[in-house]
């Protein structure tokens, strides 16, 4: 186990274009490569798509991240594995959000460079919605 927060959030070497291509356009234009990260990690985790990195690329560093972005990433984590020791792990827990964002990122593309463009904004957030709706119902039970 690793109990060091690794320095460096990688992407995959061939998703780099994805990144920058998203940064470039609304809604993301003058956003942080932290912001497309995290889009594409709740994404691909939503979406239960999760890729290995196989041509990792340094993106972003994890010390720009605020304390609640890194809770919803250990957060991530934990739904994944199943199991609170993952947080043991800080090299696990950042390595499954890679993963993840790694899964999102194809299908965040799509969904803004793709035709139905201007709704991608309303269709992320009711997504959230009602991940969040499922979310509270099953913590009522």
């Amino acid at each position: 186990m690793n109990s060091t927060e690794p320095l460096i959030l990688n992407i995959r070497e061939s998703d780099r274009k994805h990144y920058d291509r998203l940064l470039q356009d609304a809604p993301f234009s003058g956003q942080t490569n932290k912001v497309v990260f995290m889009t594409a990690m709740i994404i691909g985790f939503l979406k239960g798509q999760r890729v290995k990195l196989d041509k990792k690329k340094d993106y972003t560093r994890t010390e720009y991240f605020s304390e609640e972005e890194k809770l919803v990433i250990k957060a991530i984590a934990v739904c994944e594995s199943g199991d609170l020791k993952v947080l043991a792990d800080r090299k696990e827990v950042y390595s499954i959000a890679e993963e993840f964002a790694a899964g999102g990122i194809g299908i965040l593309i799509e969904d803004v460079c793709g035709p139905q463009y201007g709704t991608f904004v309303k269709r992320f957030e009711s997504d959230l919605v009602k991940e969040f709706t499922k979310m509270d119902q099953a913590i009522a039970e």
